[in-house]
């Protein structure tokens, strides 16, 4: 069986882990406003969590990702 060589990440969601998610899944979740910058995730090779804020590769999804519509458009 191929080892999954995609970068894969975990974030700590109402207290405790949860994960594993790929940069792909961490993508639409951050769309979904489930992850913000302050959000503590981790990865493989990390010494600890850190906030998405200060992991590059990470923060440019959150750059990416539009502001929420107003409420008042229709």
């Amino acid at each position: 069986m191929p080892i999954n060589t995609e970068t894969v990440y975990y974030a700590i969601l109402v207290g405790k882990p949860e994960g594993p998610y790929s940069l792909t899944e961490f993508s639409q979740l951050i769309a979904e406003k489930k992850f913000v910058k302050e959000t503590n995730i981790w990865k493989p090779g990390m010494r600890q969590w850190n906030l998405v804020e200060n992991v590059d590769e990470v923060l440019r999804l959150v750059a990416l990702s539009p502001p929420p519509i107003p409420q008042n458009v229709k």
